[in-house]
């Protein structure tokens, strides 16, 4: 997976999605944000097993690709990167961010342990608009 993006947008969408980390896990799993890179776009997926929280971002997808990275964690190095954008590269059993010159490494998790969103028909679906 690699993929460039906008780093405010990408903040934004880290700080609706780590709502819903869980404080004490009983997954690993579940300290991380599932990303699925495709299409012109990243979506961003949290969990605690209660509540899910889901956004979509544009980004200049290179290669497509989904994996958990950890959330707490994550959030704190975009905070700390000031450029206009961040490279996201996946490269063995990681990531490498860069932003600038600024780089961080992260490991990531499998996306296949990551749990599913639950499949919500039309009658439940609501859908809550953000100001941006």
């Amino acid at each position: 997976m690699i993929f460039t993006i906008n780093t405010q947008d990408l903040l934004d969408g880290l700080s609706n999605v780590t709502r819903a980390l869980a404080v004490r896990p009983v997954k690993q799993i579940m300290e991380g944000i599932l990303f699925d890179a495709r299409e012109g776009q990243v979506v961003l997926t949290c969990t605690n097993g209660n509540m899910s929280i889901e956004t979509t971002r544009t980004a200049a997808v290179e290669e497509e690709g989904r994996l958990v990275l950890p959330g707490r964690i994550l959030l704190e190095i975009v905070r700390k990167m000031s450029d206009t954008n961040i490279r996201l590269k996946e490269q063995g059993k990681g990531v490498v961010l860069t932003s600038g010159s600024l780089r961080a490494s992260l490991t990531s998790m499998s996306a296949e342990e990551f749990p599913e969103m639950p499949v919500m028909n039309a009658v439940t679906k609501l859908e809550i608009p953000q100001v941006q």
